[in-house]
């Protein structure tokens, strides 16, 4: 008798994931990452393709923006010139968002700065083999939104950032120090996205409440975003709710008789040498 994936889950009450709903707030403003010129963006998608981790068919897009951009003989010099400095949100037919990844990778940047990972036996393997984060509707994007609306309502979505962010960066090169402009567009303070952490703990209670807090804690004032180090990209946790209790196999335990067995083995394999 056939049955689907989730029924044979359910069958069998198979539940390895331990899920928490975490919900934050931008304290100051949040800057995006991605940038916006098309040749810039098809080079990084590339460079991402080559290691598995975009799909050709996005690719394949980009590399037609790119055919747009350089064939419309409309567009002023000054604006190609300004796209090239310039970063931003990724968006899709749901609004901008930022992309889940940019998530996980702040929280173990968070675990290991504080030592976790060598202080918690084991937590490095799990952050690296079986450690999620994902988008409440898309796993891979977590979608901004404001005015406290439910996300799953698709209210409040933001389509667009709240403007540009104009930064000076100050760089050496073959020519010697030399300073740049770069434009960043942002998000105001109070802004929202809410996502989920799964994992799946071995060792029950490597991974808890606290441990959560703890990395949650510092998370809150590294930030997210782009240029993080001027102090842009810090978040308020709301809220953390905890949505699911993982559920692993455990090893058999052995009776009495079991040891007895692997005793006479023992005893019989030395006698044998």
């Amino acid at each position: 008798m056939e049955a689907t994936f989730a029924e044979l889950l359910k069958k069998h009450n198979i539940s390895i994931y331990t899920k928490y709903l975490i919900r934050m707030e931008t304290a100051n403003k949040l800057l995006g990452g991605w940038p916006k010129d098309p040749a810039i963006e098809l080079a990084m998608l590339e460079a991402r393709f080559k290691k598995g981790l975009v799909k050709g068919d996005t690719v394949e897009k980009a590399r037609e923006a790119v055919q747009e951009a350089s064939s419309d003989d409309h567009e002023e010099e000054t604006e190609k010139a300004n796209l090239k400095s310039s970063t931003g949100f990724r968006s899709d037919d749901h609004g901008i968002y930022i992309e889940s990844r940019q998530l996980k990778a702040g929280f173990k940047e968070a675990a290991s700065t504080l030592g976790l990972t060598v202080s918690h036996r084991g937590v490095r393997q799990i952050l690296q083999h079986s450690f999620f984060v994902r988008g409440v509707e898309n796993a891979d994007r977590v979608y901004l939104y404001r005015n406290g609306n439910d996300l799953k309502k698709q209210e409040g979505r933001l389509d667009e950032a709240d403007g540009f962010e104009q930064l000076i960066a100050h760089v050496i090169g073959p020519q010697g120090p030399r300073s740049t402009i770069k434009f960043h567009e942002f998000v105001e303070p109070g802004t929202c996205f809410e996502f989920e952490i799964w994992f799946a703990d071995p060792k029950d209670n490597r991974m808890n409440e606290k441990f959560l807090a703890f990395c949650l804690e510092l998370a809150q004032d590294n930030g997210f975003g782009c240029s993080r180090s001027q102090g842009f990209g810090r978040v308020k946790v709301l809220t953390v709710e905890q949505l699911q209790e993982g559920s692993l196999p455990k090893s058999p335990t052995r009776t009495k008789a079991d040891e007895k067995k692997k005793t006479k083995a023992e005893e019989k394999k030395a006698k044998a040498a």
